[in-house]
């Protein structure tokens, strides 16, 4: 009788406990669902499991990490639109059965643990704010021709944005340059870097193996020779050779890749405006764009020319 009793007590703790455990754990479940209607399928490359997610949850969870919960409600729904638009595009036109997109989770999703945790007393507040926002937008997407665009975003421009052609090699009608003037108040528009002459070339020969600046005084090692319209360096001579802004930025971990470089008592510094690659839509542009009473939708007409606005 009490091998019945335990039996029962089990088949109940089973019954139970289980499928509440299994709630909880499915934000970060290994198993991959498939693509499916309002979910994504996401490949966390920080650790390459592959999570279902719903797609309002990722977005609540990606606005909160990509724009700061202080920014203007129609900030955030610009910032909301054009996230789900571009993981939206992502998912309609993968190349992979078994996921949507891949990502680094650890840098674009939070768990409403995480958010109680970083918001601390203020997160009844913020946590209404955010789902309030973007539950007044979803599942609102930008299109092109009836397709959603490549919608990418960037925290602060040099006070113009870039043309997707001169920083990404692919020419976008909708990813043109514009005039952003509200980042030029943003905090950390201007910053320098500093390296020294050392460092430098380490730096660049790890990036370039077959890099050399023989011949070359430390002054000469690198010279821009060509900006784009807004400011960013297209190419430069480094050592013996002509690479990409792009690369440039990337080699050192710039903020931006719009730069001036200057050589002094051994130490080269980057003066920098901006953050982020440029293209699209500038979030602190968003945001004074937002204080000046402009709607998200003035927002994104704005930062996306040639586009409209649509329910996916």
């Amino acid at each position: 009788m009490k091998k019945f009793i335990l039996a029962v007590v089990c088949l109940l703790l089973v019954v139970l406990v289980i499928p509440l455990v299994a709630v909880k754990l499915n934000l970060f479940s290994d198993e991959s669902q498939g693509k499916s209607g309002e979910n994504f399928v996401i490949k966390n490359t920080a650790d390459d499991r592959v999570i279902t997610l719903s797609e309002k949850e990722f977005l609540y969870s990606t606005v909160a990490c990509e724009m700061p919960i202080s920014f203007s409600d129609e900030a955030i729904k610009a910032q909301t639109v054009a996230a789900y638009t571009y993981y939206s595009n992502q998912k309609e036109f993968s190349e992979h059965d078994e996921y949507d997109f891949s990502c680094d989770l650890s840098k674009a999703y939070k768990s409403y643990e995480d958010l109680k945790a970083m918001w601390g007393d203020n997160f009844e507040e913020y946590y209404n704010k955010l789902t309030s926002c973007v539950d007044s937008v979803y599942p609102e997407v930008i299109t092109e021709n009836g397709k959603t665009i490549v919608a990418v975003y960037h925290a602060i421009s040099s006070g113009m944005t870039e043309n997707s052609s001169d920083i990404f090699s692919t020419h976008k009608d909708y990813l043109i340059s514009v005039i952003s003037p509200g980042d030029t108040f943003a905090p950390g528009y201007n910053t320098k870097f500093n390296i020294s002459v050392e460092e430098f070339k380490k730096k660049s020969c790890e990036y370039f193996p077959e890099l050399s600046f023989e011949g070359k005084t430390p002054a000469e090692y690198i010279k821009v020779i060509s900006s784009s319209k807004a400011g960013s360096a297209l190419e430069a001579e480094l050592g013996n050779k002509v690479v990409k802004g792009t690369q440039i930025r990337e080699c050192f971990g710039l903020r931006s890749s719009n730069f001036t470089v200057s050589f002094s008592d051994d130490v080269f510094t980057f003066d920098l405006k901006g953050y982020g690659h440029g293209v699209g839509m500038s979030q602190y542009g968003a945001e004074y764009m937002a204080l000046q009473g402009s709607s998200y939708k003035d927002i994104l007409a704005h930062y996306y020319p040639n586009t409209q606005i649509r329910e996916k």
